[in-house]
């Protein structure tokens, strides 16, 4: 079980190509444009919850997300990080 934050879009791949249904993703910085690309197939097909902090998609602006992303705020991120063993920040 690890907690994933990937903070950039070309980061994807690499990082989609390790998750499983164990884990978990945080959404972060630019990785948020995700969240606005309409071809969003990749994100969806992930095999683990997908989260988005929301201090991060306020001052982004966004205010409506798809289904499969939940919000998030700092309480919700620690208590992820509190059942995770594992963290991985992909940069």
């Amino acid at each position: 079980m690890a907690l994933h934050t990937l903070h950039r879009i070309e980061r994807l791949s690499a990082c989609g190509s390790v998750l499983c249904e164990n884990d978990a993703l945080i959404l972060m910085d630019e990785a948020l444009a995700l969240l606005l690309n309409l071809n969003t197939d990749q994100v969806q097909a992930l095999p683990c919850p997908v989260f988005a902090l929301a201090e991060d998609l306020e001052v982004t602006g966004i205010t409506s997300l798809p289904s499969w992303v939940a919000p998030m705020d700092y309480a919700a991120w620690v208590a992820l990080t509190e059942r995770h063993q594992q963290q991985v920040a992909w940069y």
